[in-house]
């Protein structure tokens, strides 16, 4: 698990939203490990996509920047509980390719 950052040189505003960031990483992260578990494997395009849509869907779905959702995404591989599909990508909103994302266990 991160934590989330601001550096003395910035301004309170920085600081505020580093503190809330820290304190609702967990919940994001849980959701989007069920994101890749129900809906993998997705690009961090889609799970983005994916991830709001339930966010309109699931009135206890916490609301989260695209940042954060990749964010969390890393830090559950870190975890060991995501990985990138090996051998295979995606694309991207523009249309290039993109690495796919899935639950470890789901496969």
């Amino acid at each position: 698990m991160s934590t989330a950052l601001a550096r003395r040189t910035d301004p309170e505003t920085s600081h505020l939203a580093a503190r809330r960031a820290e304190k609702h990483a967990p919940t994001v992260r849980a959701c989007v490990l069920t994101v890749l578990t129900e809906d993998g494997p997705l690009t961090h395009d889609d799970l983005i996509r994916a991830f709001t849509r339930r966010g309109v869907d699931e009135l206890d779905w916490p609301h989260a920047t695209a940042s954060s959702i990749r964010t969390r995404c890393h830090e559950l591989v870190d975890d060991g509980l995501v990985e990138v599909v090996p051998g295979e990508v995606g694309r991207s909103a523009n249309g290039g390719k993109a690495r796919l994302w899935r639950a470890v266990d789901v496969h």
